[in-house]
């Protein structure tokens, strides 16, 4: 399946510029799609992979960037230290910033398959304060750990996986989060607030049929160009296992095959099966999204457009 457009279609009612925002699974080609359509035009690539946020794993997290091309500035790619917790509401906050700056001046593409990161982006008015719900609590408190993160999981898998190891196992902080996400603005943090308010388009790329196969291929390539080098010197210099970042798909079993724990065939097949995992939550994420529409190459002249 094709994956390549002569050109995004047009913005609806003489619309002259917008937000390209191009979405799909892990390992279906986004950023690659991205650069066919900017070309040379002045452009702005940013991310919205939440395993693209964290510096010292440019090759581990797949940033894929193609540095020969001066037309087009990159932004979001290790934003955050790798001490740091990596915030949906905080990236959401510096991405409008930079549209904001930038949008008279150059195209804008938002690249990347993390909904939850997408939503802070786009859907700014679902982030308000919320207070606490004592006869929801109750309920949620008479819930073993397992039951609660198999309900916050079902309800939202994308924020369960941003979440580091330390919260998912806490049952407080696991409560305040379903206790958030059941009511009317489901997300944390009073900004950003309004909504967002320019014009945006989104075509999501469809799983690829070798699907398997080019994740198996991307995960051997980026232990052969130095995946593992870049683990091991972010353990040399934040030696402390429970940070975030160590939690991320690919770290967590390369970690595993540093300390001993699994032969180099077991974290290959470990890192595989978490990222086909990946994809599924993914999917999940998309198809609840109103009127999608999944792009195919082979009938790139009647797609239909998502215009919010």
């Amino acid at each position: 399946m094709s994956h390549k457009l002569s050109a995004f279609p047009p913005f609806e009612g003489g619309i002259q510029r917008g937000i390209h925002v191009i979405c799909g699974p892990t390992s279906s080609g986004k950023t690659q799609f991205a650069l066919n359509q900017i070309g040379d035009s002045q452009a702005i690539l940013i991310t919205v992979d939440s395993r693209h946020l964290y510096q010292g794993l440019p090759t581990t997290s797949g940033w894929d960037l193609d540095e020969t091309k001066k037309n087009i500035q990159y932004f979001g790619f290790g934003h955050f230290l790798p001490d740091q917790k990596a915030n949906a509401v905080d990236y959401a906050k510096f991405v409008r910033e930079v549209i904001d700056k930038n949008y008279a001046k150059k195209e804008i593409y938002l690249v990347g398959g993390s909904g939850f990161y997408l939503d802070a982006i786009l859907h700014p008015e679902k982030f308000a304060e919320t207070k606490a719900d004592p006869q929801f609590r109750q309920e949620l408190e008479s819930l073993s750990l397992i039951s609660l993160k198999e309900r916050l999981q079902k309800v939202a898998p994308e924020f369960f996986n941003s979440l580091n190891h330390s919260d998912q196992n806490n049952p407080r902080r696991l409560i305040r989060r379903l206790e958030i996400l059941s009511q009317p603005f489901p997300l944390t943090k009073g900004e950003p607030k309004g909504v967002f308010p320019y014009p945006h388009q989104t075509i999501y790329l469809p799983v690829p049929t070798n699907h398997q196969e080019l994740i198996k291929q991307r995960i051997k390539k980026r232990l052969e160009t130095g995946s593992l080098d870049e683990v091991k010197k972010l353990l040399n210099n934040y030696p402390d296992k429970t940070l975030p970042i160590y939690s991320a798909i690919g770290v967590k079993q390369m970690i595993m095959y540093i300390d001993g724990q699994i032969s180099k065939d077991q974290m290959i097949s470990l890192w595989l099966t978490d990222e086909l995992n990946y994809v599924k939550r993914q999917l999940t994420w998309f198809k609840k999204q109103p009127d999608i529409i999944w792009y195919d190459g082979s009938n790139a002249g009647d797609q239909q457009k998502d215009i919010h």
